[in-house]
């Protein structure tokens, strides 16, 4: 599949996640492609992360990688259930930490010229990708109980 084809089908989902978002969710997009929970308010970063602020006190709470751990970590929040909050803080570290793990490895087994640092290099990518996975499948899961 080439690379315009994959950004058309991740254009057309993200399309789809907006509209059911805004349909079903206790979610609301901005224009400016920030996103509303309750009190709290969660905005793209230069460096492409999501900022959760708390509107009743102008409180930055956290930045996360994924705005759907943003969105579970506001209710959480909100809900005074700062152990799950916490624990969401977490797993959207791991996630990043795989994923970062998962893109420098990807990029780099192809430079290296040694047969076993390249061994070494695809069994960490392989863990890598298995981790990330693993992450992705827990936040989604987590994001469907919290709020479908």
């Amino acid at each position: 599949m080439n690379d315009q084809i994959k950004k058309t089908i991740i254009g057309e989902l993200a399309e789809h996640f907006d509209q059911k978002i805004g349909s079903k969710l206790e979610i609301s997009k901005l224009p400016d492609g920030s996103y509303i929970f309750k009190e709290f308010i969660i905005k793209r970063q230069p460096n492409q992360n999501w900022a959760l602020y708390d509107t009743v006190t102008d409180n930055f709470l956290y930045e996360f990688f994924l705005v759907s751990c943003a969105l579970i970590a506001a209710k959480e929040y909100h809900g005074c259930q700062f152990s799950e909050y916490q624990n969401i803080k977490h797993l959207d570290n791991r996630y990043r930490a795989a994923y970062t793990d998962l893109l420098v490895f990807k990029r780099n087994v192809n430079l290296v010229t040694d047969i076993d640092q390249k061994e070494i290099f695809i069994t960490r990518l392989s863990e890598s990708l298995l981790s990330s996975i693993h992450h992705k499948k827990t936040i989604s899961r987590l994001f469907r109980n919290a709020f479908v």
